[in-house]
């Protein structure tokens, strides 16, 4: 055969097949015979000449194709069968509830682990085109098979399995592929080949995967319906997604099918881990349930990757040090500082190494790691942790240099707000709050002894015992409310009402500094008519004044042994040793405490009065109640 029949054949085979049949370049009359036949199969009138085996292209096959930004007139080599990427957000989320209370508690802004990872996501989420297809991959309908005939003819076809589950070769027929393991495609084909033409070998591989739709429900950031190829997974489909959302789980990701859970995913596993064993390969309408998130902690400081993790019942300190990277060289490592959210009052508390195994998490746990080359550095030169809160521009957890005042931390907490009132600033300290327990536990143990002394005394007549049963109700009344008592810690500052920097007290680790907004009233309670009440702040009002307000006096008040408890912290006696209710004045904030007159008795030892046991035990506020009771 001449070298320009040659040539013709080749245009006539690439003109039906689109670019896609190639031909050997030396070619037998076997081969020329087969390719001859093949060329006869005219293309339907008023289709497209270019595409291959264009009958077995369905409208909806030509509408995935323009979908996909294709042409259907120009075809493409295969490539993974998904959607148009979905929309994603224009603005990053907002913080959530937790990621903002963390950045208070902290000064440091911190997301959710594994919410950068799948950012990008969209972009990767299917199989790669080129990926090898598993020998137990199923053909169905709509996929496109590649197959290559050498030997006693050679040829190169890409052919589409229509909706009867066949692929068409001309004077071969029809040969059902749909339901045929991937594995033994090329046997069945070469199988019906070798009907026509004996000799010819086959190869048949799979090019473009049929599409199956898929459904992503609860807390992804995209929600909806999806069409991936057939090799996807469910790691691939909840990355089409765009992950778990603001508000869901990366630990608790179903797949169902049927109405049936398949597989429980927890993405940490291949986050942490890189473990993919509870992945599965998803099929046609599955469901990929992403459910809302679970109780959250935060690990901060000297650790590898400082994060916020959703954590599982029954998981410890050991395992979120474990997922945020372990510590960093040269951090502390025999212990960690903890705040937990019902104690975040109290401030940072330390953890010791032995408990870090035992101690189970919480929602809302802050853990924050610290340099252990600062921690061996002597007492004096040791960096000093303190929160600051309130009205500051930025309140948070600041690590000062030894030496620094509150008015440093103030200063590294972004100064003051426009509504701070610094007056009433409230600073808890660790050491006073000890100091303050210490003393209590002294005076109780005294004071119970009284309890029980005076109980033991004899009594001669009927009013006697009477009397001395009533004052050790009373006393064994009070013992069970100093028993109650807690020490806040506070510590009075002693400062002038229109100071504009704090006094020079050096911070120690572990302060709680608390900047309040101006208050606009006076507080009455104690022994008064109107219970406790809160009066409108004015200038010109006296302490007598505020009582007066309050509803007077009550008839058991001890009006000799009035005091008002100012914004600052201190205690200033309204009455008795200075010159009366009248002359004292009165600040935004203060409360004015009326005691009640209780009668003396020999267990009292001979105290003035009951607010001694402010002034002596250093107790401040948290007496009140006691006072009151």
């Amino acid at each position: 055969m001449s070298r320009l029949v040659r040539f013709s054949l080749r245009q006539l085979i690439a003109s039906i097949t689109a670019g896609s049949l190639l031909m050997s370049s030396t070619m037998g009359v076997a081969q020329t015979t087969f390719l001859s036949q093949l060329q006869t199969q005219s293309p339907p009138a008023g289709s497209n000449p270019n595409l291959a085996n264009a009958q077995q292209l369905t409208p909806e096959q030509i509408a995935a194709i323009q979908a996909r930004g294709g042409n259907p007139n120009q075809p493409t080599m295969p490539g993974a069968y998904v959607q148009q990427k979905p929309i994603f957000p224009a603005q990053p989320p907002r913080p959530t509830e937790f990621e903002i209370y963390v950045s208070n508690m902290v000064g440091e802004q911190l997301t959710r682990y594994g919410s950068e990872l799948m950012k990008d996501g969209e972009h990767t989420f299917s199989p790669s085109s080129t990926a090898a297809v598993p020998n137990d991959y199923v053909i169905a309908i709509g996929d496109e098979i590649f197959v290559r005939v050498w030997g006693s003819v050679d040829a190169d076809l890409r052919l589409i399995v229509d909706r009867q589950g066949q692929i068409t070769i001309p004077k071969v027929g029809a040969i059902v592929v749909a339901g045929v393991p991937h594995g033994k495609l090329s046997g069945t084909i070469q199988a019906a080949i070798g009907k026509t033409y004996s000799g010819a070998n086959v190869a048949a591989s799979i090019g473009q995967m049929r599409g199956i739709r898929v459904y992503v429900t609860g807390y992804a950031l995209v929600p909806g319906a999806y069409t991936v190829n057939n090799l996807s997974s469910l790691v691939n489909v909840v990355m089409a997604a765009g992950g778990p959302s603001a508000a869901g789980s990366y630990r608790d990701i179903q797949l169902k099918r049927n109405g049936k859970v398949i597989s429980q995913f927890d993405l940490y596993d291949l986050l942490l881990k890189g473990d993919k064993s509870q992945d599965r390969a998803v099929t046609a309408e599955d469901v990929i349930h992403v459910g809302p998130a679970g109780a959250q902690v935060a690990v901060v400081g000297a650790v590898n990757k400082p994060s916020i993790f959703e954590i599982k019942k029954g998981e410890t300190l050991q395992d979120a040090l474990k997922y945020s990277g372990g510590f960093l060289s040269g951090a502390q490592t025999d212990a960690i500082n903890f705040m937990g959210l019902n104690g975040r009052r109290d401030g940072f508390k330390t953890l010791p190494q032995a408990a870090f195994a035992s101690k189970l998490l919480e929602d809302g746990d802050i853990y924050m790691a610290t340099s252990g080359v600062a921690m061996k550095q002597p007492a004096d030169k040791q960096m000093r942790m303190i929160k600051v809160d309130g009205q500051v521009n930025k309140p948070g957890v600041y690590v000062l240099k030894a030496g620094s005042t509150l008015q440093d931390a103030i200063q590294a907490a972004g100064g003051l707000s426009d509504s701070a009132y610094l007056y009433g600033s409230r600073l808890e300290r660790v050491t006073v709050r000890t100091t303050q327990e210490e003393n209590l536990k002294r005076f109780i143990r005294e004071f119970k002894r009284d309890v029980e002394g005076a109980a033991s005394v004899k009594t001669t007549t009927a009013e006697d015992a009477a009397l001395g049963k009533a004052r050790q109700e009373q006393g064994q009344t009070l013992l069970r409310s100093l028993q109650e008592l807690k020490p806040d810690g506070r510590m009075a500052l002693s400062m002038k009402p229109q100071a504009k920097k704090l006094p020079d007290i050096l911070v120690e680790s572990g302060d709680v500094l608390t900047i309040p907004m101006k208050p606009n009233s006076v507080t009455v309670l104690g022994s008064i008519n109107g219970g406790q009440v809160g009066i409108a702040y004015n200038n010109n009002k006296s302490v007598r004044d505020y009582i007066q307000l309050a509803g007077g006096y009550s008839r058991g008040a001890d009006q000799r042994n009035v005091y008002v408890m100012r914004a600052s912290g201190e205690f200033v006696s309204a009455s008795g040793w200075f010159s009366g209710t009248g002359s004292i004045e009165v600040m935004p904030g203060d409360a004015i405490f009326v005691p009640e007159n209780l009668q003396k008795t020999t267990f009292t030892k001979e105290l003035r009065d009951w607010t001694a046991i402010i002034y002596q035990l250093g107790l401040g506020a948290a007496a009140i109640k006691v006072l009151r009771d």
